[in-house]
């Protein structure tokens, strides 16, 4: 009778550990989110899975710090905090950057501000972005998209 509850006392272990280790990752360093909407196709589709390396572990796993994360994150796909939501953009322009679009012969000139960052979708015809919603402080940004661990060094 000891051995079955031995045996039984070890698996349930196994399985407190291993939910503690899941959560730890997922709360720490990367996340799964589902894709929505078409403002990232043909780089994302609708309900695809992508996971990001979580801002919090940036530093440890990249190298990166609070100084240079905006080097970091330009031109990756990242996860941001805006109002309630999260949304997934490509990052395109970081603090002291010039952007200039050309649309329709109407030319937009946008310089981002400090600790801020300017988002738009792979999908730009058809993206609520930071053409519209404006600039985006660096402190929304939840993670950045990893495709392959290797990918984030």
């Amino acid at each position: 009778m000891n051995r079955n509850k031995s045996k039984t006392q070890q698996i349930i272990r196994i399985l407190v550990e291993s939910v503690f280790a899941i959560m730890i990752i997922k709360i720490f360093i990367v996340s799964p989110f589902i894709v929505r909407g078409e403002s990232m196709n043909d780089s994302l589709k609708e309900n695809n899975i992508i996971f990001a390396l979580k801002k919090t572990s940036i530093n440890i796993m990249t190298g990166y710090s609070k100084d240079n994360l905006n080097a970091f994150l330009k031109n990756k796909i990242i996860i941001v905090k805006n109002n309630e939501a999260y949304i997934m953009k490509r990052c395109v322009g970081i603090e002291g950057d010039t952007l200039i679009f050309s649309t329709g012969g109407i030319t937009d000139t946008f310089i981002v501000p400090q600790d801020s960052i300017f988002v738009m979708g792979d999908n730009f015809r058809n993206s609520l972005d930071s053409r519209k919603f404006g600039f985006l402080n660096v402190k929304s940004v939840i993670g950045v998209q990893i495709n392959n661990p290797v990918t984030i060094f």
